[in-house]
C-alpha cells in the first residue's frame, strides 16, 4: 500500500492510497447487501493491513461459507442492486 504525505496546518499526515473505483464498488456493495432488518450502520476501516469495509446482516438465504464462492449472485435488496447498476 503506497502512501502519500498530507500536509494538515503543521503536520504532515501519511494517508494510504487506494483506488477510488476499487472502494467505490466496495461501499456501495455494502449498501445494497447489508440486512437492513438489522440496526448498525456500514463500519470502513483503514489500518496498516488495509481497508475492509463491514455492514449488518448475515448471508443470504441459501449461501453459507461452503458454496460462497461458487453461488451464482442474488442480492438481498434487488430494486438497490438495479438501480446501483443504473448508475454506473
Amino acid at each position: 500500500m503506497i502512501r502519500s504525505l498530507r500536509e494538515i496546518g503543521l503536520f504532515r499526515v501519511p494517508v494510504p492510497n487506494f483506488d477510488k473505483s476499487a472502494f467505490r464498488e466496495a461501499f456501495i456493495n455494502a449498501l445494497v447487501h447489508r440486512g437492513y432488518a438489522r440496526l448498525g450502520g456500514i463500519h470502513v476501516q483503514m489500518d496498516d493491513n488495509g481497508l475492509s469495509i463491514s455492514n449488518p446482516g448475515a448471508f443470504v438465504e441459501g449461501v453459507t461459507l461452503d458454496n460462497l464462492l461458487m453461488t451464482k449472485p442474488h442480492p438481498r435488496h434487488p430494486l438497490l442492486a438495479d438501480m446501483s447498476k443504473r448508475f454506473g
